[in-house]
């Protein structure tokens, strides 16, 4: 199991989550995700109210910036996006028992 933030207006997520569908058709009950939607900006995804964001603009900066864990893992962290299945399963190989 590992946990996914994404938001689904962008492209880096929609990249991993692309990852993510090779690795369930490969791993398949083998795999849990645990996902949290983690809308960046208003700009991306107009739905999210203004003041919601502004109260995290902090948050948002360092997802945006790669500051902030995209997977994680029970021991360790993975930055920005994933962007093939294969790579996704070598992570989970590696990270996880």
């Amino acid at each position: 199991m590992f946990v996914e933030l994404f938001d689904y207006t962008c492209p880096h997520c929609q990249r991993t989550h692309e990852a993510i569908q090779g690795a369930k058709t490969k791993l398949g009950d083998r795999l849990a995700i645990i996902s949290l939607p983690l809308p960046l900006d208003g700009k991306c995804n107009p739905t999210v109210p203004s003041d919601y964001i502004s109260k995290n603009v902090a948050l948002y900066r360092a997802a945006g910036e790669g500051g902030i864990p995209k997977l994680m893992f029970p021991q360790t962290t993975i930055n920005g996006a994933v962007e093939s299945s294969e790579t996704l399963i070598n992570l989970l190989e590696t990270h996880l028992p």
